[in-house]
């Protein structure tokens, strides 16, 4: 009995379907070096509640055998079977190596990620498993696969957020956006996504903050509202082509159904509190703010190792207003740099950044505005002026050099046309 099986019993609604995960043999034999003994002392720990202790056994384990895949299949069997699932994903996690360790304790993190609603982390490890070539584990894999991506569908949700400065917690709520916009509403494109393997890591790309220098929130009409909503999107595109990343653009939505944009962005603490656990888990997340002062526009991103809870880098770029171009490409080209994303996966769709960035960036946040409504999770009149923006996306699609602008623009009046017929 696979450990999900154990801890879920049968048919409970909601949850993949469990698949027993192969387990190394518990029979001593010539070549057995498993250390028997602390194992079933880490066992009986946590069978009497003494879960520190168990957990400490095991990362002496592992320490002292680190090569071994028959034990980490073993510890994260037993950890899987105890309920201790996040704990057996940050004690096998880091550690596991699908080529040097084999494939067996990576579907029990595969198991495990899936039962507690991560579908991101799930997948990192079955493109992983994957990149072995098991023909023996392709049904399951496929299995998995298609568990995460049921997850996945239902991604789009709102969550309430840590409390930011003069907010209530209660009040904002975040929308996660996994795949292109334009691969949302034309599903045609389906093939412009790229196929991925072996290990990926994902990453939420948080709405910027835009204010002066001094702190002060813009006019809501203010052009950099835009920039700072769009820019994560044109981060996330990028790294969708990218063959390492699997990112999510986060979008915070305010009460009365408006748009956040916090003045300084999401610190550190509540990017930690947003996507170290639980079903948003998250590896890695970017923020950052625009700073707005008479002339000058300036561009501050900050890439967090979320579940390590450090900062990673700091990118500055800054320009003059008049062009904003300047500066918002400059961030861009150095983000695309630290994240090696700078590699296009093959594919149907050559990537290459959006020029000019800064007109793709403002055509970004009018076909998020059109997304949330497409969606229901914003009402058709926060549009505004829907055939207006429909309009810019189509002036956009045909005086830029940008060949997803066009799948932008259809997709707008795809979902305008459907909203004039309701």
């Amino acid at each position: 009995m696979g450990f999900i099986n154990k801890l879920l019993g049968k048919g409970q609604p909601g949850k993949p379907a469990p698949v027993a995960p192969s387990a190394p043999s518990t029979e001593p034999g010539p070549d057995d070096n498993m250390p028997r003994a602390e194992l079933a002392q880490a066992g009986g720990n946590l069978a009497a509640g003494r879960k520190a202790e168990a957990l400490k056994i095991y990362d002496s384990l592992i320490e002292a055998h680190p090569d071994s895949g028959d034990l980490l299949t073993e510890i994260s069997s037993n950890l899987g079977q105890s309920g201790c699932l996040e704990e057996m994903i940050a004690t096998i996690g880091p550690r596991y190596d699908a080529a040097r360790h084999g494939a067996e304790a990576g579907l029990n993190l595969i198991q495990a990620h899936l039962h507690l609603g991560q579908p991101d982390g799930a997948q990192m490890w079955i493109d992983a498993i994957t990149a072995l070539d098991r023909p023996d584990l392709a049904y399951r894999l496929a299995g998995f696969a298609h568990a995460a991506a049921d997850l996945r569908a239902a991604e789009t949700v709102e969550v309430p957020t840590p409390t930011l400065p003069g907010q209530s917690e209660s009040l904002i709520n975040l929308v996660s956006i996994s795949k292109p916009l334009w691969s949302y509403v034309l599903p045609e494109t389906e093939d412009y996504l790229p196929a991925k393997q072996g290990r990926t890591r994902s990453i939420a790309l948080l709405p910027l903050g835009a204010a002066t220098v001094k702190g002060e929130l813009l006019e809501p009409e203010h052009p950099a509202n835009a920039w700072a909503r769009g820019f994560p999107f044109a981060v996330a595109e990028a790294l969708v082509f990218a063959p390492t990343w699997r990112p999510k653009a986060i979008v915070a939505i305010m009460p009365g159904n408006s748009l956040l944009t916090p003045p300084r962005g999401f610190g550190r603490e509540q990017v930690r509190g947003l996507f170290r656990s639980g079903k948003d888990a998250t590896d890695f997340a970017l923020t950052g703010f625009l700073d707005v002062s008479g002339d000058q526009l300036g561009v501050q991103l900050e890439v967090i190792d979320v579940q390590r809870d450090r900062s990673l880098k700091t990118i500055n770029a800054s320009g003059p207003m008049a062009i904003p171009d300047v500066a918002l490409s400059q961030a861009f080209a150095q983000i695309r740099q630290y994240l090696e994303a700078a590699t296009v996966l093959p594919g149907s769709f050559d990537y290459a950044p959006p020029s000019p960035l800064d007109a793709h960036i403002v055509a970004l946040h009018h076909a998020v505005a059109f997304f949330l409504v497409d969606k229901a999770v914003m009402p058709p009149d926060s549009l505004g002026d829907g055939p207006a923006r429909a309009e810019a996306l189509d002036i956009h699609a045909s005086t830029a050099k940008d060949p997803l602008a066009p799948l932008l623009a259809r997709g707008a009046r795809t979902i305008l046309e459907r909203l004039q017929s309701s």
